[in-house]
């Protein structure tokens, strides 16, 4: 399938007239780049004929609840990342594509926690906090461990706690934290999904500090 769709897309540009070649490239370069997601998810917004980068300020997506708390991310050599603290689910092969590959160290890290208050996909609940996506993410699933071990009190016991986080390969995941019993369960998707997450249930994000 991706083989196929591949093959149209080559065999699309070659047909292209020169003249557009030139904002066709320019076009792929941003996709390549650190905000690629944001204008993937623009573009489609674009072939669908609908307003384009309507920019929307952090706090009309999300408001920061821990503005008044100091809180760290330990860091880690990596290897208690399944320590069974908690039940992993990886959605679509994530799994296969890096979202739970061995983890490498890390420093300690201060973060920050916000609560969603209007609809959003990951793409513009994460952008709205920083035009580079680079900045939000977590550079380790073993990140997610901690905070989700050392924090719990922050975390929802009734809609996930969304902790986003990259592999080494440089694909970017989202993982969802949620208090079940007396146990976690952290499910984790691809950053990419198109899902709309409804700001009504106050679902909450934890990112690096910036």
């Amino acid at each position: 399938m991706s083989n196929d769709i591949l093959g149209k897309a080559v065999k699309k540009v070659v047909e292209l007239p020169v003249q557009m070649l030139r904002p066709v490239c320019d076009l792929l370069e941003k996709m390549l780049g650190k905000e690629g997601w944001l204008w993937y998810d623009e573009l489609k917004k674009f072939l669908r004929k609908e307003k384009t980068w309507t920019s929307v300020a952090a706090d009309k997506i999300l408001r920061l609840i821990s503005g008044g708390e100091i809180l760290i991310i330990d860091g880690s050599d990596g290897s208690q990342v399944d320590d069974g603290t908690i039940t992993w689910y990886f959605y679509d092969g994530c799994d296969k594509e890096g979202a739970n590959e061995p983890c490498p160290p890390t420093v300690n890290v201060n973060v920050e926690v916000h609560e969603m208050v209007k609809d959003a996909t990951f793409t513009k609940m994460f952008g709205s906090l920083s035009s580079d996506l680079q900045e939000v993410f977590f550079s380790s699933r073993d990140q997610v461990r901690i905070f989700a071990n050392k924090h719990r009190k922050w975390l929802r016991k009734d809609a996930h706690t969304f902790i986003p986080y990259k592999s080494a390969n440089g694909n970017l995941y989202v993982a969802g934290a949620l208090v079940c019993g007396g146990g976690l369960d952290v499910r984790v998707r691809r950053f990419g999904r198109d899902c709309v997450w409804s700001g009504e249930y106050g679902r909450r994000l934890v990112v690096p500090k910036i």
